[in-house]
C-alpha cells in the first residue's frame, strides 16, 4: 500500500509540473492584447486588496498602470516558485535528498524555463525581458528555500513527536 501512494504522489507532482509549465508557456504565446486583458481582468478582481498594499509600499502615486505591473511582475515571480515548488518535491521523491548538487538540477531547470518562456515571448509582439528572467529565477529560489525549510520543519517536529 505504502508504494502505491507513493507512486500515486510521484505522478501527480510530474502532472503538477507539465501542467505549470504549460501554463507558463501558454501565457506567453498569448498575444499582448490577450496578456494585457487578462491581465487587467485579475487587477481589476482583486484591486481592494492590492491597492492599500501598493499604496503603502510605493513611492509614487497609485495607478491602473501600476496596478497591471504589479500583478504581471508577481504571477512571474509566483509561476516560478510554484514550478520550482513542485520540482524540488519531485527530486527529493527520486532522490530522497536536499543535497546542493541535486538542488542544482532544479535551479538549472527553473531558470531553463524562465529562458524558455522569454525566448517563446520574444516570438510575440510582447518582446523579452532579462529583468523578467531575473524575477522568474528569484521566485524559483524562493519557491526552493521554502520548500526545504518547511520539509525540515516538519520532518524535525516528525521526529521529536512525542
Amino acid at each position: 500500500m505504502r508504494q502505491k501512494h507513493r507512486h500515486l504522489l510521484l505522478v501527480l507532482n510530474i502532472i503538477a509540473i507539465v501542467l505549470i509549465l504549460c501554463f507558463i508557456f501558454g501565457n506567453s504565446m498569448a498575444s499582448k492584447k490577450e496578456s494585457s486583458q487578462q491581465s487587467t481582468t485579475v487587477s481589476n478582481l482583486i484591486r481592494p486588496i492590492l491597492y492599500p498594499v501598493v499604496d503603502l509600499l510605493s513611492a509614487q502615486p497609485v495607478t491602473n498602470q501600476l496596478l497591471h505591473t504589479v500583478v504581471r511582475k508577481t504571477a512571474h515571480f509566483v509561476e516560478f516558485a510554484a514550478l520550482a515548488v513542485f520540482s524540488t518535491l519531485l527530486l527529493y521523491q527520486l532522490r530522497g535528498t536536499w543535497r546542493t548538487h541535486c538542488l542544482a538540477y532544479v535551479l538549472f531547470g527553473t531558470l531553463l524555463s524562465a529562458v524558455t518562456d522569454e525566448f517563446i515571448q520574444s516570438l510575440t509582439e510582447r518582446g523579452s525581458r532579462v529583468t523578467d528572467v531575473v524575477l522568474d529565477f528569484s521566485g524559483a529560489l524562493t519557491g526552493i528555500l521554502l520548500t526545504v525549510l518547511l520539509a525540515e520543519w516538519i520532518r524535525h517536529l516528525l521526529r521529536n513527536k512525542p
